[in-house]
């Protein structure tokens, strides 16, 4: 089964497009994170995807969720699940490259085409760049 885990509302962009409101800074509890990684495995090969605002903002969040489901899978002998987090890339660090190496992670970053593009409305939220982190980060994660 298909779980999104929303992590947070905060975000560190000031995207002009963004649907997801005011960035509020409320953590989901840990208990909850649990509650979803239990129901990623009630039906078929679990797929747990991490979202938010800015998911690694939340990195100890997925750390957490990430080691429920492998007691789950050695607990119930089940299929290794999959993992998933949608991120800006702009907080793209080592520490999150070789833990999503490790672990059967998608990991999916949004850009939106050539600076100029990007920067038209993926500003940081001091009206600044964004594009050339991401590219840093991406060319070091690849």
């Amino acid at each position: 089964m298909e779980v999104t885990i929303f992590l947070n509302h905060v975000c560190n962009l000031d995207c002009s497009y963004c649907y997801n409101g005011r960035k509020f800074d409320s953590p989901m509890p840990i208990q909850i994170i649990e509650k979803a990684v239990d129901l990623a495995f009630s039906k078929g090969r679990p797929c747990i995807l991490f979202f938010g605002g800015e998911p690694l903002l939340e990195f100890e969040g997925i750390k957490k969720a990430v080691a429920c489901a492998h007691a789950l899978e050695a607990k119930r002998r089940t299929e290794r699940a999959l993992f998933s987090v949608t991120t800006n890339g702009t907080l793209l660090n080592p520490e999150h490259v070789r833990f999503f190496r490790d672990e059967p992670f998608n990991v999916i970053v949004s850009i939106d085409g050539c600076k100029e593009a990007h920067d038209a409305n993926r500003r940081s939220t001091d009206g600044g760049s964004s594009f050339e982190q991401v590219v840093e980060n991406l060319n070091f994660a690849l």
